[in-house]
């Protein structure tokens, strides 16, 4: 990838990516100064830049996807860019942070597209914005995160409850791509390999984590 933006509530959490990041090789280092950018938004280096937004998920997505954040009148957006997005919803306040510093207040992002948005959230959670709720209200982080997606691009979504059937769950981010006037070509169960103890199987055989890649257009 040309650009990692790692979005995340806890700055924590946020270190861990920057930190494992470090560990193999990619640099963005704690600290490291700011990479140049070529004309097409990637480093001139060649090496891919690591970014940090420290934020409530849903400001954050919204602002990504050209929406009006929560209580505000936002920017208009569009879609397309060769990048990545990862992004959780848990912990504490912040801003944008670049190659793994400290997060800082700076100012909210612009509407921007990746090739690859990764949606990890959290079983039950609430923020100042609201309640992640993966069982009941899945719709609210999938229809923005879907227009984070360049045209072409994947969706890799997670949802790790038992009580959500998998076929169910996939209608579910069906239907939000398709609200937010985005087309599913292609859709691809990830799933775990047998020995995974990580992720053991109920008493009914059906693990609690799924995993899903929708190809948007």
């Amino acid at each position: 990838a040309s650009r990692v933006l790692n979005t995340d509530h806890s700055a924590t959490y946020l270190a861990y990516g920057a930190e494992n990041y470090r560990l193999n090789g990619l640099g963005g280092a704690p600290g490291a100064p700011e990479t140049e950018r070529d004309e097409t938004g990637g480093s001139a280096s060649g090496a891919s830049a690591f970014d940090a937004y420290c934020e409530d998920f849903y400001p954050a997505v919204r602002q990504l996807a050209g929406l009006p954040p929560p209580g505000r009148q936002g920017r208009g957006g569009g879609r397309g860019s060769r990048r990545a997005l990862g992004g959780g919803a848990r912990g504490r306040h912040g801003g944008f942070s670049r190659g793994g510093a400290a997060p800082k207040k700076a100012k909210p992002p612009r509407p921007e597209t990746f090739d690859l948005v990764i949606l990890d959230p959290p079983t039950l959670t609430k923020t100042s914005y609201g309640a992640v709720d993966i069982e009941n209200d899945y719709q609210s982080l999938a229809k923005p995160s879907a227009l984070c997606v360049t045209p072409g691009g994947v969706l890799l979504a997670t949802n790790h409850s038992h009580r959500v059937d998998m076929d169910d769950w996939l209608a579910i981010v069906e239907k939000c791509v398709k609200k937010a006037g985005c087309a599913v070509t292609r859709v691809e169960v990830v799933r775990p390999e047998p020995d995974d103890d990580d992720h053991p199987a109920m008493a009914d055989g059906k693990r609690p984590l799924k995993v899903a890649a929708f190809t948007l257009e």
